[in-house]
């Protein structure tokens, strides 16, 4: 009965270790940030996200693996750490580099801070374990490059540069264009026929049509401006709406007078006297016709 007993014992020893090993070294890295060969990484908070397969907290795991992680700078010597493990994101350790660790500690602020363009490596311990007791089984190393601080900030300024000289440029077109429309607009509302017909010598009719032509001249020309604009960029208009019929501008609010109403009076008046002028010529001529008789 002892015996079997002894052999029942051993048995129960034997599957309990082997259900051990079998469940040894599971833990598996599945994904870090920055990844290993990575570069351009951010000189500001240093560190590597890592991503696992088991959960990961401080209270387990934290405590197993305080010294499962190190960090070496270019120069290859070991930089202070923290390691952070995030409550809402289950596997995630964050490997910080430490910028607030004194590091001969002779009272004085000697605090590490990352290099520019500079490789750093993350080393992390094959008997790092999880909360179920997993090992990871093996080194694993990632190493990376830190971001080109002089190049970015170079390209940061190309770009300013670039932006503020397009906003220059689209801001000297706009106003420019504003005052070739504010030039033309006081030049219609300044214009007088009568005046310009004394200033010139011509009729009140000449200079009225000559104006037109002028007015139809620079309306062409701001068409053809404003179609050379729409080619650059295709507009979609989206508050296009369909009305009953035409309307006055006036009907809208606007007070606005473009003078084009007293010109086609003025070139009207001046057909008028024009034609009664020659009615009274032709009755003039009429009345004279004959001759008186003896």
């Amino acid at each position: 009965m002892k015996r079997a007993g002894k052999i029942l014992s051993l048995v129960t020893l034997i599957v309990v270790l082997s259900t051990s090993l079998c469940f040894a070294g599971e833990l598996t890295l599945k994904e870090s940030y920055p990844k290993d060969g990575a570069t351009g990484a951010s000189i500001e908070n240093l560190g590597v996200k890592l991503y696992f397969d088991s959960s990961m907290t401080a209270e387990k795991a934290g405590t197993a693996n305080v010294e499962a992680f190190t960090l070496t700078g270019p120069d290859g010597k070991e930089l202070p750490t923290r390691v952070l493990y995030p409550e809402k994101e289950e596997g995630v350790v964050l490997v910080l580099l430490d910028t607030t660790a004194d590091l001969d500690k002779d009272g004085k602020a000697d605090y590490q801070t990352a290099v520019s363009n500079s490789e750093y490596k993350l080393v992390i311990s094959g008997e790092l374990t999880d909360d179920n007791g997993n090992t990871l089984g093996q080194d694993q190393t990632i190493t990376f490059t830190t971001i080109n601080q002089q190049i970015a900030i170079m390209v940061n300024m190309l770009m300013m540069v670039v932006m503020f000289g397009g906003m220059m440029f689209i801001s000297t077109k706009q106003a420019k264009k504003a005052a070739q429309d504010a030039g033309r607009k006081q030049k219609d509302e300044a214009f007088n026929p009568y005046k310009e017909a004394k200033r010139t010598g011509k009729s009140v009719a000449e200079v009225i049509e000559q104006h037109e032509k002028e007015v139809a001249r620079q309306e062409r020309k701001a068409k053809r401006a404003a179609k050379d604009e729409d080619d650059d960029v295709e507009w979609i208009d989206v508050n296009t709406y369909r009305v009953a019929r035409k309307r006055p501008i006036s009907e809208g609010g606007s007070s606005y007078i473009t003078g084009r109403k007293a010109l086609a009076e003025a070139k009207a008046a001046e057909a008028a006297a024009r034609k009664a002028q020659k009615a009274a010529a032709k009755r003039n001529v009429k009345k004279g016709k004959g001759r008186k008789k003896k």
